[in-house]
């Protein structure tokens, strides 16, 4: 009984886990994706340095999709944002994402767990004119649907893992007593 518990356990755990994984790399690949989209989208502003047009675009693009956008230049000063007033944001330089996209390459990051802008996941991609990285694109979503999804998935197992271990419990006592009972009988 003790083994099909832990065993079960031990399956349970696994899979949560997995779950979650698979959750979270989806929803990565989904954002580089819409990334992609949206640098199309504003490659025109930044190469004509028509930076309000550009911010009224991001959020105009991120009302419109539920993600966060933000456009940077190669210096990491922040020239559209769907969320906030670029002027008052940040220098996004020193942000992982920002920083891989500012190398040529795409970066994620992923603050669902701690830190700076907890609950969202971002994708950055570079922004190249001519070959030269000008800039990057980051779009962000927010952890909350991920953790509802697998919170509801997390829930289900635990209720059938609830539900085997009662029934396990009850098969191992009616076991024991007719093994008991019998033991009786042989006795007498």
């Amino acid at each position: 009984l003790n083994l099909i518990l832990m065993t079960l356990t031990g399956v349970c755990w696994f899979g949560l886990a997995s779950f979650n994984k698979f959750f979270y790399d989806h929803a990565k690949e989904e954002l580089e994706i819409r990334a992609k989209l949206v640098v199309h989208q504003l490659l025109p502003e930044f190469a004509l340095k028509k930076w309000s047009l550009l911010d009224a675009l991001c959020k105009k693009l991120g009302k419109s999709s539920s993600i966060r956008i933000t456009a940077v230049l190669s210096t990491g000063k922040v020239m559209g944002d769907s969320e906030d007033d670029p002027g008052r944001m940040d220098n996004h330089a020193d942000r992982q994402e920002i920083k891989m996209a500012l190398a040529g390459v795409t970066g994620v990051a992923d603050k669902s767990k701690s830190g700076e802008d907890s609950g969202m996941i971002y994708s950055a991609i570079p922004v190249k004119r001519e070959g030269e990285v000008v800039g990057a694109v980051r779009v962000g979503m927010s952890t909350v649907p991920l953790d509802k999804a697998v919170k509801k998935i997390r829930d289900q197992i635990a209720m059938g893992w609830l539900i085997i271990a009662a029934l396990s419990s009850g098969a191992g006592i009616l076991f024991s007593r007719r093994i008991t009972t019998a033991l009786e009988i042989v006795k007498q």
